[in-house]
């Protein structure tokens, strides 16, 4: 949580902020709109490593009201929210994520209703489920503009309707927006670097993210490892109070006795012209830290270790003059060894770390993987569940979003009802809750744009897999024309030898062990979008000696088009129960679905 003026905004798993002025920022009319899910801030470093009795002298107490709804009725499709981004408790947007057995892809919807219902999900992006998601937080004002990002960068500027990737040559670690005011967190390393130290860039757009610059003058010593953020190490990257103010925060880095304990914290009241140092000094051997800051200004940080099975031990600060001197409120202390002791059954050590969100300097909420919501009521000196749980040692809580003292939401697994990723809603700072469980509507028909030709297609071939004696793999049709078009059903496919000769191919429309279940759908392709679908084969396994022939190339139809597309691809796809049975050539596919995946080859 933040203060600032005007300022409303929510995050996705590691912290959200709030406003001062106004405490509510309605869509229709607000000076410095923002909307966040990403990164922590505020300044109160929690420990929940203490030996004193763990005591709130104000427990909160919870009622629950489930709203659920099917996911096979029609209109609504099976997707998991990762992350929500609320202007006020009933407007904002979600992130999901649909999962196939080679291809993940992300969407992204608006919400009216608080969270009821999210829709039209519009597909962003895609990537092979073996490999790391290529973004994971979400940020957007309230002029339409919208970031997708870690590590990778996609961006709207249509409120959600179209997204494109941004190129950036490091990883982006943050993206905070006051109206038009956007600032970035870059790493000074590629998405793909597990450096411990590589340096922070900050880059500033005052058009919505449509050009960037650099700031003028980064702080030195700010430096930040790509990996963290994620999992079990929450870490805060950028505190934006202001359009002019804000904290530029490092995770934590090693001191002279080779313990890294210590976290650089930068401030700027100029726009990053200039910066001033301060540091967390964390108490423990700390892995990352996360930070808040309340309305008033008290910083709250968390400082977190490794993960060990669930637990992690942590320490917790406030500061009360910007950052410049801490007080340790809960920690573990040091053994000499280099790392830290167990310390018990302390609530703050159960579960991971993803950030916290202070309402005021004595008031703090926390939330993380395989962890409960945790709430102090006297700085980060107590912690205790909030109860009845929300989130629990499976799944844990995501996000957690207070636009004032009262309203606020909770993204987090509601263990009394199968550990469904549920909205939690309070309007008395935590005293009670309501839940919802979020339903995905699928994305509208554009009925004035015409079936999709050949020509304006090409083919690209995505991630593929193979799974007990069945392969699976996704291909795309990608529109390179200029105009927009639909696809709609199964596409046709025929293999093809070296000579370009016919061999003997029978697809089947439908699911197997390697094609998931999808709905047809009418898909919606702008110029430079992508439609997938799936396709899966048994291999040879259990065939003996048995051959089947293998392609040179394959002939790809696109759904309503009678003009194949052809691509160089070898597949060799059996079929038939047994070897006395054997029937080459079997192969099951999809229907066409929105979006496509990070591709390994591709042909025109």
């Amino acid at each position: 949580m933040r203060s600032g003026h005007f300022l409303c905004a929510a995050m996705r798993g590691n912290a959200s902020r709030w406003k001062t002025q106004p405490v509510r920022c309605p869509l229709h009319h607000r000076p410095l709109g923002v909307l966040f899910v990403g990164v922590a801030a505020a300044v109160v470093v929690l420990s929940g490593c203490t030996s004193s009795p763990s005591a709130v002298p104000h427990p909160t107490s919870t009622t629950t009201s489930h709203s659920t709804s099917s996911t096979n009725s029609p209109g609504l499709v099976s997707e998991t929210p990762t992350a929500i981004a609320f202007f006020d408790p009933e407007k904002g947007f979600g992130a999901f994520t649909r999962q196939g057995v080679a291809s993940c892809q992300d969407l992204v919807g608006p919400t009216t209703n608080g969270g009821t219902t999210f829709g039209p999900l519009v597909p962003v992006t895609s990537w092979n489920c073996a490999d790391n998601a290529s973004v994971r937080s979400l940020a957007f004002d309230d002029h339409g503009d919208g970031f997708l990002y870690g590590p990778d960068l996609m961006v709207t500027h249509d409120g959600g309707k179209t997204w494109a990737q941004n190129t950036q040559p490091g990883a982006v670690l943050a993206v905070e927006a006051l109206g038009l005011s956007i600032w970035m967190v870059e790493s000074g390393c590629p998405s793909a670097s597990t450096a411990a130290t590589c340096p922070l860039r900050l880059l500033e757009s005052t058009d919505g993210g449509r050009t960037w610059s650099s700031s003028s003058a980064a702080p030195p010593n700010a430096v930040g490892s790509p990996y963290l953020g994620q999992g079990a190490a929450g870490q805060t990257w950028l505190v934006r109070i202001s359009k002019s103010s804000a904290y530029l925060l490092s995770n934590p880095v090693t001191n002279s006795q080779g313990l890294a304990n210590n976290a650089p914290l930068s401030f700027t009241k100029d726009g990053g012209a200039s910066w001033s140092s301060r540091s967390i000094r964390c108490g423990i051997y700390a892995l990352s830290v996360v930070l808040s800051a309340a309305p008033d200004g008290t910083l709250l940080a968390v400082c977190a270790s490794g993960p060990e099975a669930g637990s992690q031990a942590k320490s917790a600060l406030r500061s009360l003059d910007g950052g410049i001197s801490w007080t340790v409120q809960s920690s573990c202390p040091f053994t000499g060894s280099g790392s830290s002791p167990s310390c018990g059954t302390e609530p703050l050590n159960s579960g991971y770390l993803a950030g916290i969100d202070a309402l005021s300097a004595d008031t703090v909420f926390l939330f993380g993987g395989r962890s409960s919501l945790l709430v102090s009521h006297d700085g980060g000196a107590h912690w205790q569940a909030v109860q009845p749980l929300i989130g629990d040692t499976s799944g844990g809580t995501q996000q957690a979003i207070f636009f004032n003292k009262s309203d606020g939401v909770v993204l987090g697994e509601d263990g009394s009802n199968n550990d469904i990723w549920t909205i939690w809603h309070t309007t008395d700072g935590g005293e009670y809750w309501n839940a919802v469980v979020p339903t995905s509507v699928t994305s509208s028909p554009n009925t004035s744009a015409q079936a999709c030709a050949s020509s304006q297609l090409t083919v690209e071939l995505g991630p593929s897999g193979v799974a007990m004696g069945h392969v699976g793999s996704v291909v795309s049709f990608k529109n390179i024309s200029n105009a927009t078009c639909t696809l709609d059903g199964y596409p046709g496919l025929k293999m093809l030898d070296g000579a370009g000769h016919p061999i003997p191919t029978e697809v089947t429309d439908g699911t197997s062990y390697t094609v998931p279940s999808i709905p047809e759908q009418i898909v919606t392709l702008v110029p430079d979008a992508v439609a997938s679908f799936e396709l899966g084969f048994s291999d040879s396994t259990g065939y003996g000696t048995a051959s089947c022939s293998t392609s040179a190339k394959v002939e790809i139809t696109p759904p309503s088009s009678d003009r194949p597309i052809t691509v160089s691809w070898h597949i060799q796809p059996y079929g038939g129960s047994t070897i006395q049975q054997l029937h080459c050539g079997e192969v099951i596919v999809s229907p066409v679905y929105a979006g496509g995946g990070q591709f390994h080859s591709s042909a025109g």
